[in-house]
């Protein structure tokens, strides 16, 4: 996994996440609605 980050006065202000695994989405994260495919 990567992860980039972006901050803002030295807090994160967002966060995206990278996976070798390109299978099905883990139930936690669809329960979260958190992520987005990339097209």
């Amino acid at each position: 996994m990567s992860n980039f980050i972006k901050l803002k006065d030295d807090l994160i202000s967002e966060m995206d996440e990278y996976w070798a695994n390109d299978g099905e989405v883990p139930e936690w994260r669809l329960n979260l609605r958190i992520g987005a495919a990339i097209k």
